[in-house]
């Protein structure tokens, strides 16, 4: 019997920054951590009803994320996020990570902010540059933002814009 493809986010592990506690910065960059309902534990799910925690489908490790969205869910667009401190030094992040797509009607991309005392300083997205869409097999994605030095918090996400999954 053919499996179904789903489309999968896995962030490779780590973040590639140059970070004191690369452990533990690998735990909480990752999928491992028990799902919390059926969103992967420690991550925020904007539309928990389109987001699981996949232990079937993975590109390595125990689980992985899932976005499926219909035509008739809610919003345009669902996102999986997490934030941490921008407590380590560099000049560069880096955000890696693996997509696999089924039917993709609009895009998948990853996507982050670096956010100052007063709002965001700095974003990176790939939506207007390389976004997926439609069928796609296991493939790596990243995208790169220049450390601001004003910057205190880093955001980043995996969304699902329209439908298909992600």
């Amino acid at each position: 019997m053919r499996r179904q493809f789903v489309l999968v986010l896995l962030i490779a592990l780590p973040l590639t920054v140059n970070a004191q506690n690369q452990p533990t910065l690998a735990a909480v960059l990752g999928f491992e951590a028990p799902p919390s309902g059926a969103c992967p534990g420690g991550w925020s799910c904007s539309v928990p009803e389109t987001i699981a925690a996949d232990s079937e489908v993975l590109h390595g490790g125990k689980w992985s994320a899932r976005i499926e969205r219909q035509a008739d869910s809610a919003r345009q667009f669902s996102t999986l996020t997490k934030s941490i401190p921008l407590d380590f030094s560099g000049g560069k992040l880096e955000l890696r990570g693996f997509i696999r797509s089924e039917n993709v009607q609009d895009y998948a991309a990853f996507w982050m902010r670096e956010d100052g005392p007063n709002g965001p300083v700095g974003f990176a997205t790939m939506q207007g540059n390389n976004p997926v869409k439609g069928t796609t097999p296991w493939t790596e994605y990243s995208i790169s933002l220049t450390v601001d030095p004003a910057g205190r918090t880093l955001v980043f996400s995996f969304l699902l814009s329209g439908s298909g999954k992600a």
